[in-house]
């Protein structure tokens, strides 16, 4: 089937497919992309579970986003320096080798431009937290698959209600301007990273098997348990529905 994958940047990040950078992935202390993924959802650790995430509100259709929750944030260069950095420092300490690529690649902006595109593409903005966290969910889900499947674009806005619902609390809106885009800042980072080990997993089925399993390990302990939902027409639903998966 083919591959969907909206933020793949095969120029802006294209140290991903060297050999070198294969090396890097299967790890030479155990799996990387195990314990990178770690990294990637878990940076900073409490960035669901202790954020105001309602977990438990992605399936109640009954849940309506309150219009006092502003989820939109004014994007500052110095601020996205900042979290880049910061990002890029908790990388380093599970892959040393592999953080100052990724610093250089990410130094003049390119990728985020790009990003920001692709995300206007499907209907999204990248200077809102839903639609920053909707765009990671659906990336890591393709990347838990283990294989190449369809993300139809429609997914896209439909999970961003999900996620409305999801920050649809106080705590959320409580979020000065810089917060708010540290966490968007850092769910961007985690989606560019993830949807170019996908686009690379394609010819290293064994990294693909790998990435698979560190991406939901590592989205598991954050809070998303991809093993129990599947993608439908209505975005994110509990396997135990049993309804048809729009991936397939």
């Amino acid at each position: 089937m083919r591959n969907t994958c909206k933020f793949c940047f095969f120029s802006a990040l294209a140290f991903f497919l060297t050999e070198n950078s294969i090396l890097l992935a299967q790890g030479m202390e155990g799996s990387f992309a195990i314990d990178y993924g770690t990294v990637l959802v878990n940076t900073p650790q409490n960035l669901i579970r202790e954020t105001g995430i309602m977990t438990e509100t992605m399936y109640d259709k009954e849940v309506r986003p309150s219009a006092l929750v502003n989820l939109r944030f004014t994007l500052n260069a110095a601020q996205r320096v900042k979290n880049v950095k910061n990002f890029i420092a908790e990388v380093a300490k599970v892959a040393p080798a592999y953080a100052p690529q990724l610093a250089a690649e990410l130094r003049n902006g390119e990728a985020f431009s790009q990003y920001s595109q692709r995300l206007a593409s499907v209907g999204l903005d990248s200077n809102n937290i839903a639609d920053n966290m909707a765009a990671w969910w659906l990336t890591a889900w393709e990347a838990s698959a283990g294989r190449s499947i369809d993300v139809p674009e429609s997914a896209f806005s439909v999970v961003k209600t999900q996620v409305d619902r999801m920050l649809n609390n106080p705590q959320i809106a409580a979020l000065s301007n810089a917060d708010k885009q540290k966490m968007s800042d850092n769910f961007m980072l985690r989606t560019l990273i993830i949807a170019n080990q996908i686009d690379q997993a394609k010819a290293n089925p064994e990294f693909a098997r790998q990435l698979a399993e560190g991406t939901k390990k590592s989205t598991k302990a954050s809070g998303l348990d991809l093993d129990a939902m599947t993608l439908t027409p209505e975005g994110f639903r509990p396997k135990s529905e049993k309804r048809g998966d729009a991936s397939d």
